[in-house]
C-alpha cells in the first residue's frame, strides 16, 4: 500500500519527465486540466483527495509510462536505473524446505535458480514463483512475486512472512507491535490473525507481481 503523497509524487515526476506541467499532464491524459493540480489533492475539509485510477491508468497511456516504471516511481526510484537483472528465483513450494534463507529472510544457498526482470535496481530482491493455487484469487499458480527483505515493512503492505515453524504466508500487515503481529489474507474479505511477534522470523516486503 502506497501513501498519497508518493502517488502525487510519482504523478509529478512522470510529468516532469514528459516535460510537462501538472496542468498539461492532465490536458495530455484528456482530464479537467485542472485535475492535478497541488490546490486539488485536499478536499475543502482538509482530507486528502486521490486520483482515481481511470485517471492514473489514462496518465501512463499517454505517456508511454509502464506499471512496473510507475511502481518504481512509487518506491522514489529512478527507472531508467532500473535495468534488467537476474535475482534469486525458486517455486514457493521449495522455498517452505529449510536451508533457503538467514534469519533476516535474505535468500541463501546454491539451490535457487535466477530470473531476468526489468527494471529492477534492487540488490537485495528475490523472487517466488507460485507453485499452486493456495493464494488463488490473489496470486494463482505461474505468477511470480518479487520480494525486498531491504525495504522496510509498512502498515497495509503486501508482505511475505515466515513463521518460527517454518510456515510461509503471503498477508497484507495491518499492525506489528512489540508483542502482536495482525495479518489479513488478501481479498475482499479478509481474515485476520493475530500472531505473537516472538512466532514470526521475519517479514519482507511484496514489490512486485508478474501476472
Amino acid at each position: 500500500m502506497f501513501t498519497h503523497s508518493e502517488i502525487w509524487s510519482a504523478l509529478d515526476k512522470i510529468a516532469e519527465k514528459s516535460r510537462l506541467s501538472v496542468s498539461g499532464l492532465s490536458k495530455k491524459a484528456g482530464l479537467d486540466p485542472t485535475s492535478f493540480n497541488k490546490s486539488k489533492r485536499i478536499t475543502g475539509n482538509g482530507r486528502p483527495r486521490w486520483p482515481s485510477t481511470e485517471s492514473v491508468s489514462k496518465v501512463l497511456s499517454c505517456t508511454d509510462t509502464s506499471i512496473e516504471e510507475f511502481a518504481l516511481l512509487l518506491m522514489g526510484r529512478d527507472p531508467e536505473e532500473g535495468v534488467s537483472a537476474r535475482i534469486p528465483l525458486i517455486g514457493l513450494s521449495n522455498a517452505l524446505h529449510d536451508g533457503y534463507f538467514d534469519d533476516a529472510g535474505f535468500p541463501i544457498g546454491e539451490n535457487w535458480h535466477h530470473g531476468s526482470f526489468p527494471h529492477l535496481s534492487d540488490s537485495y530482491a528475490y523472487a517466488l514463483e507460485i507453485t499452486d493455487d493456495s493464494l488463488s484469487p490473489i496470486y494463482r499458480k505461474g505468477d511470480i512475486i518479487i520480494i525486498s527483505p531491504d525495504l522496510q515493512v509498512r502498515r497495509g503492505d503486501r508482505v511475505l512472512a515466515r513463521t518460527h515453524d517454518g510456515e510461509l504466508l503471503a498477508r497484507v500487515l495491518r499492525t506489528q507491535g512489540a508483542d502482536t503481529i495482525e495479518l489479513a489474507a488478501m481479498g475482499l474479505d479478509p481474515e485476520i490473525t493475530s500472531y505473537p511477534t516472538r512466532d514470526i522470523d521475519w517479514m519482507a516486503r511484496i514489490v512486485w507481481v508478474s501476472q
